[in-house]
């Protein structure tokens, strides 16, 4: 079933987050379930905060299925909480860290996501640049999303 806008045109998006509401995989299916047909109501999905099991999230993700709203091309990695050399916190960005990208790509194909994908991490401190000029930024997430695009190919 295709998405449809809600009248007004908004969408409010609620991203899975750790040490709240909905932060495990069971409660975002309890959300997706909840709100199947609310429209105005959808899941931004943050893989960085949920088990770095492609086939769960997989699974998942076509849980979720129409009622994903926005999703974060964004992974564990070594974490966001601590500092840590620039190699190790480059982890999070997708084709770094060691989550399998292509079950969820194959996923939000197969539930035809057309939504926005947000290339993502947290540099730390909070408040730094991922790189230190917007030249090196721009081409880590560019090179973050060749390496997603390769997968779907």
């Amino acid at each position: 079933m295709p998405r449809s806008p809600p009248k007004n045109g908004v969408t409010i998006a609620i991203e899975n987050h750790i040490n709240n509401l909905i932060d495990t995989p069971d409660s975002l299916r309890w959300l997706a379930d909840g709100i199947r047909n609310t429209p105005g109501i959808g899941i931004a999905l943050a893989p960085y905060h949920l088990p770095q099991d492609s086939t769960l999230q997989a699974d998942l993700i076509k849980h979720i299925d129409q009622k994903m709203t926005l999703f974060y091309a964004w992974e564990y990695g070594m974490s966001c909480s601590k500092a840590m050399p620039k190699e190790e916190e480059l982890q999070q960005m997708p084709g770094r860290g060691k989550l399998d990208w292509k079950p969820l790509l194959q996923a939000l194909k197969a539930i035809h996501f057309t939504g926005p994908t947000e290339i993502f991490m947290h540099p730390t401190p909070r408040g730094f640049p991922i790189l230190p000029t917007a030249a090196e930024t721009t081409a880590e997430i560019v090179r973050a999303k060749n390496y997603l695009d390769s997968l779907i190919g």
